[in-house]
């Protein structure tokens, strides 16, 4: 067969390419909780995190016909480099190729970053292997609980709170949550980039919610129906000490989602202060829908 290598470029339809690609593959994996994508959804990540041109590379046969893909995702500390997704036709020697030449760019460009791949549905025992055989450890674990909207309880009575959407005048007050939870603020590289997230992705939805005790705000984030099937908190910043306004933070998430007519359960990841919200989701009777594994490449330096 007969491939061609092209890393991504603008306004070239290769956002239909990498969702043709993906939605192949997810559709031949058991059950995820991850959602079919599509080209405008990866075309808005692609601009917000302003990939390099040699981030994004793809395998075509030789009548242009997509075959796989591979991605990197460039942290302050670490670098994800995707599983080279493909489809059902696609020789396995194409995925070697991609990711061979992938993670050469990686070591030669940022040398001291750690490399992880992930997270990938435990069930998922193709990319799972290509990891273990690839020098990658399991590092980290996630799990993913589904709560129906209705089931979301109110706040004791006891906790005192108001809350409201926020607006565009309100980006000083994100900002301000976002620098109060340690989790949240290291997600940003920068003020700039705080600022970009919240005017142009999460304020324009409408539906970004802000928790106030006596006129402080404690707590903030908004619902997102995309990557996953399910509602998720598309953030969450909970200012340290005030970790118990969580439950008026999902109550009216529950009832923003209620309101606008959205009827798939919320879902609440081990990602952000799973510690504390463990018990809690638990507690509200959510339901186990996925578990997933980070992997770290060379090292489990990154377990918890």
């Amino acid at each position: 067969m007969n491939v061609d290598y092209e890393y991504y470029e603008p306004d070239n339809n290769w956002e239909e390419k990498q969702a043709q690609i993906y939605n192949n593959f997810i559709d031949r994996m058991p059950y995820t909780i991850f959602s079919p994508v599509n080209a405008e959804d990866i075309k808005a990540r692609i601009n917000f995190e302003k990939k390099e041109p040699k981030a994004m590379r793809f395998a075509l046969d030789g009548e242009g016909n997509p075959l796989a893909y591979i991605q990197i995702t460039v942290e302050e500390n670490r670098v994800w480099i995707g599983y080279p997704w493909a489809m059902e036709n696609c020789p396995s020697i194409v995925q070697e190729t991609l990711y061979t030449d992938m993670l050469g760019y990686v070591k030669s460009i940022y040398p001291e970053k750690q490399v992880v791949m992930g997270f990938i549905s435990k069930t998922w025992t193709q990319p799972t292997e290509f990891a273990s055989n690839h020098g990658f450890q399991q590092c980290q674990e996630a799990f993913f609980y589904g709560l129906d909207l209705e089931k979301v309880p109110k706040p004791n009575k006891d906790l005192e709170y108001t809350s409201r959407l926020a607006t565009e005048s309100d980006l000083p007050l994100l900002l301000e949550i976002t620098n109060a939870d340690p989790a949240l603020r290291s997600a940003f590289s920068d003020t700039a980039e705080m600022t970009n997230y919240y005017i142009n992705r999460v304020i324009p939805t409408g539906n970004a919610v802000m928790i106030f005790h006596k006129n402080q705000i404690v707590a903030a984030s908004a619902p997102l129906q995309q990557f996953y099937k399910g509602i998720n908190f598309r953030f969450q910043g909970l200012r340290p000490g005030f970790e118990k306004y969580w439950d008026a933070l999902a109550y009216e998430i529950a009832q923003v989602c209620l309101q606008r007519g959205m009827e798939f359960p919320l879902v609440f990841t081990s990602f952000d202060n799973w510690k504390f919200l463990e018990p809690k989701v638990k507690g509200l009777g959510a339901k186990l829908l996925d578990s997933q594994n980070l992997y770290c490449l060379g090292t489990s330096e990154f377990q918890s």
